[in-house]
């Protein structure tokens, strides 16, 4: 062997190439993955609230149907006709309603007990124009929901 083609005698320079490409290729992807993983090791997703709710009570009558649609932290709650959109900031959900398509837009302000099972909530709607009156109601996931 050309001692002139060695690096300090051990590895021929083609090979020490070809372990410095590997360490460049493999370890730097993987020392980021590592350190992605150890910074959201913390984050957690919320609680899962999508769906058909079931209004229970004598709201049953002014509230027809209740669903949820979710991505993530957004909302969107359809209530019969009317569509609101929101956040869920941990058990709470704020919503309403875009555009002055309807005489009393309204914002729902929910409060969802995620540990019980079914899940429930307690919910008022809120009107934003004045002779419209707030009303309050409960609903139920029949599907139970949850993490």
């Amino acid at each position: 062997m050309n001692p002139s083609s060695t690096w300090a005698g051990s590895l021929p320079l083609s090979e020490m190439k070809l372990v410095a490409i590997y360490l460049l290729l493999v370890g730097i992807p993987l020392a980021g993955l590592a350190a992605i993983l150890h910074a959201g090791r913390a984050l957690h997703a919320p609680p899962a609230i999508g769906g058909e709710w079931r209004v229970e009570g004598a709201a049953a009558d002014s509230v027809a149907s209740l669903a949820i649609s979710q991505s993530g932290e957004h909302v969107e709650v359809s209530l019969g006709a009317a569509r609101l959109r929101g956040r869920l900031a941990g058990d709470s959900v704020v919503a309403e309603r875009r555009g002055s398509a309807a005489p009393c837009a309204r914002q729902l302000h929910a409060r969802i007990d995620t540990a019980a099972r079914p899940m429930r909530m307690i919910a008022e709607l809120r009107p934003d124009a004045p002779g419209c009156a707030p009303s309050r109601f409960a609903a139920v996931h029949p599907a139970g929901g949850g993490r």
